[in-house]
């Protein structure tokens, strides 16, 4: 079995080809919605004698949503491509330095392949990528949660229950990552062992704080850290 590339060349390999696999979908539906444009841009109107208003502004406003998603396509090729643009370095970037920080994530997961929809927790990151990657730091995080949500077709008929794991770190910045139940709830449990100061757990009490006397929680939970 060859060797595993260091971890943070894995992350950016998915990274590049969930970009790749997005811009072919924006692509496709760009150009798909070109020849549907013209199609009410020049129809005939049946029931009116005069100027197809109507079809007008349908087909002006698939042509303006074309070039709309060409634009944020060709956007997001070129800050991928400019230095420190590709979707890892803006993870870490909050951070410090992404090249000195790629480092300790390759020797933090060192010899580890990189899997979709799987949590790795390491000693100072925690990592999830399902297309784009999720990078935090465990030393910022200050609260963490299982969340069930429900899947409903047409908003009634249930199709059951999706898992994820929730993490807010002290910026604010959070990060929502699909787990089975059993995965969420053990990689819960395994992040209050690496940050025992973090909150652990989903209360209304604990979500008010959060949204209006943040700075408080805040103080509380460096409180936590410091004693240990």
């Amino acid at each position: 079995m060859s060797e595993a590339k260091p971890f943070s060349a894995q992350l950016r390999r998915r990274a590049l080809l969930a970009d790749i696999k997005g811009n072919i979908v924006m692509a496709l539906i760009s150009l798909g919605l070109v020849p549907w444009g013209l199609y009410f841009l020049l129809g005939k109107c049946e029931d009116c004698t005069g100027w197809n208003v109507g079809g007008v502004i349908i087909g002006l406003g698939m042509e303006a949503g074309s070039a709309a998603l060409a634009w944020y396509m060709v956007r997001g090729i070129r800050e991928r491509a400019a230095p420190g643009g590709d979707a890892l370095s803006e993870q870490l970037r909050p951070y410090g330095d992404p090249r000195a920080l790629a480092g300790e994530l390759d020797a933090d997961f060192v010899g580890q392949r990189l899997r979709p929809k799987r949590l790795f927790l390491g000693k100072r990151w925690l990592v999830y990528c399902s297309g784009e990657p999720v990078v935090r730091r465990v030393d910022d995080l200050v609260w963490a949660y299982v969340e069930a949500i429900k899947v409903r077709l047409n908003g009634v008929i249930p199709l059951g229950t999706n898992y994820q794991l929730a993490v807010w770190e002290r910026s604010g910045r959070g990060a929502a990552m699909g787990l089975k139940k059993e995965e969420a709830e053990g990689a819960l449990a395994a992040l209050g062992e690496a940050a025992p100061w973090m909150l652990s757990g989903f209360t209304e009490a604990v979500k008010e704080s959060w949204n209006s006397d943040r700075e408080d929680l805040l103080a509380f939970v460096e409180g936590r850290r410091k004693k240990g």
